[in-house]
């Protein structure tokens, strides 16, 4: 964000003249005048900013710490309580460093904040208590999103035993979710928080290319790549034909996926080609069969 302001004047991070853009400095005043819960986290993210702009890596690499929850020397410390980050990110203020992240994000002129949790491979071999612990976390993540967590999604992915088996064990989360079979988030039903993989609005084809879609301008950003747009929808529709023409059940998605990102790397290093049917069969094939052999 702050490289997008400074070189749309033709300045690079790390000069004076980026600090004293009025931009920039606009951004800096919004941002102090926000409601951010934790002091601390406040001081990380105006320091940060700073660092930032002037490129003063060393500083950088100190909050970048300090935000990730880590530990640091005693030195580090002491330089953070200079900068007036006193506290450390802990579970006892959990909640208030989250809540105070997802202000941090709207005050900075973001949408909001999605947060994707995994826990399909591990919820059904737990215990019953830690199975209790899970639960009551995800009952307060969902009172706190009301109000604690302004602009702020989480995505939680299960298997449906854990909706249908699970849930109707904690009455208290059960009435969060209003879990109905049948009564699964779509066009007709947009206030359910509950989404069903298997029974989405769109057909699979299409469903495919749109995460093609999605897709492409965050493998652009990570891999600093510039892609033709229209070919590689083009060839995102060939790769979902096949994968959809040689493949059973729903691991046709994640296959799609794996091929279709294997494949832009591929062209990023290489040239950009137009992929045939056969080709799209092949890649198709090959990522299931690697798929197949690491499990």
């Amino acid at each position: 964000m702050l490289e997008d302001i400074v070189t749309r004047h033709g300045i690079a991070l790390g000069s004076d003249d980026a600090v004293n853009l009025p931009e920039v400095q606009a951004l800096i005043s919004s941002f102090q005048n926000s409601r951010i819960d934790s002091t601390s986290y406040r001081y990380a993210i105006l320091h940060m900013l700073e660092a930032l702009l002037r490129g003063d890596m060393a500083r950088r690499e100190l909050l970048t710490l300090w935000l990730h929850g880590e530990e640091v020397n005693t030195e580090a410390m002491s330089e953070l309580r200079r900068l007036n980050v006193t506290q450390k990110i802990s579970r006892s203020n959990a909640f208030q460093m989250l809540r105070s992240l997802a202000q941090t994000v709207r005050a900075l002129g973001f949408n909001g904040l999605c947060l994707l949790f995994d826990e399909m491979d591990r919820q059904m071999s737990l215990s019953r208590r830690a199975m209790s612990t899970i639960t009551d976390n995800l009952r307060e993540v969902i009172d706190r999103t009301r109000e604690d967590l302004p602009g702020t999604l989480f995505v939680y992915a299960v298997l449906p035993t854990f909706i249908y088996e699970v849930v109707p064990r904690y009455p208290a989360l059960q009435q969060r979710l209003q879990v109905q079979i049948g009564r699964y988030f779509s066009h007709t039903n947009p206030f359910s928080p509950v989404i069903s993989l298997d029974k989405l609005d769109l057909e699979e084809q299409e469903l495919l290319v749109k995460i093609a879609e999605r897709l492409q301008p965050i493998f652009e950003i990570a891999y600093e790549a510039r892609l033709d747009t229209d070919l590689q929808m083009r060839n995102a529709g060939r790769l979902a034909e096949a994968a959809l023409r040689v493949l059973t059940g729903t691991s046709h998605r994640r296959i799609f996926i794996s091929a279709l990102i294997r494949e832009w790397y591929r062209q990023w290093q290489e040239s950009e080609s137009e992929l045939s049917e056969a080709d799209a069969d092949m890649l198709v094939g090959g990522t299931s069969q690697d798929s197949e052999r690491k499990n």
